[in-house]
């Protein structure tokens, strides 16, 4: 699902032409889904910058994302057009009876300051003891983490002798911890950074969990044991060129600065850097979103003040029921594409499974779709050895499926829209209900909605009837081939 950011942000069009899926507001709130809403607190001086990096993060995955910029009211930023700010950020005292599913505390270019000696330190701990009661899961990146591990939990931090500064090699140390599922034992990140962390202080304080670290540069991601604080020394969601930006920045200022470590092939500034933390900076990201955010937040926000800090083991949000999806197809490897990437894009349940079952197809559709790299978990590709007609074809499923409600759907069809969640709420509410189907337009605008018509774009029922259609599907089914619309 999309990252719903306002569309006068410069980030829209950048991201757009990335192809990453944004959307305005005012497309979201005609989609009958509660986006997950995530504050923003931009400390860095390039907030454009860093705008664009957060939010190419938050759009790679199947959730939607609704961002707010918030600023400080007690430090006005000098290299950011006025007009920008007024746009696009709030202050604290506008969002402070507001409550969000999850908050990112950016870092800022000051860890020569004491904490106490930041003009704007009051009001960072005003909003830190916010996010206690009205935020869900935080974010704490580079200097915020600092600052939220000595806020926090009085870690205090450590002045270095020189810039950690470079791509460092990190190692897993709690693979069992959901904020690292996925991840490679070791795997790569930024850093540029005058301090860090006391280590010490860290492992005598029995709240964080180091989640991972390197040799050379400490720990880089903690935790508390609820997820409600996270806190990253790094930097993640650097661009390719960040880090060389920065050298080429202090260099021309004439700073002491040293070359970016495991950054330029043989250390050599004037060639092409090395890009190679960008897909565990999404993974981060999108295991936050999905484990810490998504899948705890209670689904009234309110239910937040009575939980101080800690997991929220009784408001959950209202039980979803789990759906599966089978399309049955026999050539027409595009058609199939079409639909497929239809659905997923519409369907954003993480525990969604789609199946996809060839039916021994001539023009090897088969082959092509297995291996076909769908970049989503939740496809599954079946080969038959034969052609076994459509009914039976979907009968091949039955047996792995374990989910409330399953869709027969046809591999023809495009959805415009979040349709096969409702659908099935809809179907489990009504007693004694076996089948239910959905309306579809024909491109003569003609309107089918017997599941029996040709041209049909599927139909679901609940799992207590998986048997009884084994039972009843003995010959093949034949469709009309159609470009229907869901």
């Amino acid at each position: 699902m999309p990252l719903i950011i306002p569309k006068e942000l410069p980030a829209f069009d950048e991201l757009s032409r990335e192809n990453v899926f944004v959307m305005h507001r005012e497309r979201a709130q005609s989609q009958h889904i509660r986006p997950l809403r995530i504050l923003i607190l931009n400390l860095m001086p390039t907030k454009l910058v860093t705008e664009t990096q957060l939010a190419r993060l938050l759009a790679n995955s199947p959730l939607q994302v609704q961002i707010t910029f918030l600023k400080t009211a007690t430090h006005d930023t000098t290299h950011t057009p006025p007009e920008h700010m007024k746009a696009f950020y709030k202050s604290f005292d506008e969002i402070r009876n507001e409550r969000f599913d999850g908050m990112i505390i950016t870092g800022a270019p000051i860890e020569d300051l004491d904490y106490e000696d930041v003009d704007y330190w009051d009001e960072l701990c005003t909003i830190m003891d916010y996010t206690k009661e009205n935020v869900y899961s935080t974010i704490h990146l580079c200097w915020g983490a600092l600052a939220g591990l000595y806020y926090h939990f009085g870690i205090p931090k450590v002045h270095l002798p020189e810039k950690m500064f470079g791509v460092f090699e990190h190692r897993v140390t709690r693979p069992s911890n959901p904020l690292v599922r996925g991840f490679d034992e070791v795997f790569y990140a930024p850093h540029s950074r005058w301090a860090g962390p006391d280590r010490a202080a860290i492992d005598a304080c029995p709240d964080l969990r180091v989640l991972a670290e390197s040799d050379a540069a400490g720990p880089m991601l903690l935790s508390t044991e609820s997820g409600r604080q996270i806190f990253v020394i790094g930097h993640p969601e650097y661009d390719k060129y960040t880090l060389d930006a920065e050298y080429k920045r202090d260099v021309k200022a004439g700073k002491p600065i040293n070359v970016p470590c495991n950054y330029y092939p043989a250390d050599d500034p004037a060639r092409d850097p090395l890009f190679r933390w960008r897909a565990h900076g999404y993974l981060l990201y999108t295991n936050w979103l999905n484990y810490y955010v998504y899948q705890d937040t209670p689904y009234d926000l309110n239910h937040l003040k009575h939980w101080k800090n800690k997991a929220i083991p009784d408001f959950r949000r209202p039980p979803m029921p789990t759906i599966s999806a089978c399309i049955v197809a026999y050539c027409d490897y595009e058609e199939v594409c079409a639909a497929v990437r239809s659905i997923l894009h519409f369907t954003p349940a993480p525990d969604f499974t789609l199946y996809i079952v060839d039916n021994a197809s001539p023009d090897g559709c088969g082959k092509q779709l297995t291996d076909t790299d769908w970049a989503d978990p939740r496809v599954q590709v079946l080969c038959l050895p034969e052609n076994v007609g459509f009914g039976r074809g979907h009968n091949a499923v039955l047996g792995k499926l374990h989910s409330s409600v399953h869709f027969i759907l046809n591999p023809d069809i495009v959805l415009t829209g979040d349709i096969l969640q409702p659908m099935a709420e809809w179907l489990l509410a009504q007693p004694g209900a076996a089948m239910a189907t959905r309306s579809c337009t024909t491109p003569t605008a003609a309107c089918s909605t017997c599941p029996g018509a040709s041209p049909r774009p599927g139909c679901c029922w609940p799992a207590s009837w998986h048997q009884s259609s084994v039972e009843r599907s003995k010959k093949p089914t034949t469709t009309t081939p159609c470009r229907t619309r869901i």
